[in-house]
């Protein structure tokens, strides 16, 4: 497993890149990684552990198997005390 940092993931275009610790070449993150790592999407500076997979067809290294190294928080629904007020406005309430 590699270590290293988001450099920056567009969650539109759904792939972004990262930087190992290594000081290697940045290696492609896909949105179906990160999907299939159960996260929601990435964030600039957020550490992880991957493997890197070099694909022969179009000759690039990308990143498989992330790990996030910190704890995700769960996702924030509308009755939540910490969601905005703006989405707890948005519910009719009987």
């Amino acid at each position: 497993m590699t270590t290293g940092t988001v450099r920056w993931f567009d969650v539109p275009k759904g792939y972004g890149l990262i930087k190992p610790d290594d000081g290697g070449v940045d290696v492609l993150v896909d949105i179906c990684a990160v999907e299939r790592a159960e996260m929601a999407s990435l964030k600039q500076g957020q550490r992880l552990s991957f493997e890197i997979v070099h694909d022969e067809r179009i000759g690039r290294s990308y990143a498989e198997n992330l790990i996030g190294s910190e704890m995700q928080a769960p996702p924030l629904n509308a009755f939540s005390p910490f969601a905005p007020l703006h989405d707890r406005r948005a519910i009719q309430r009987p």
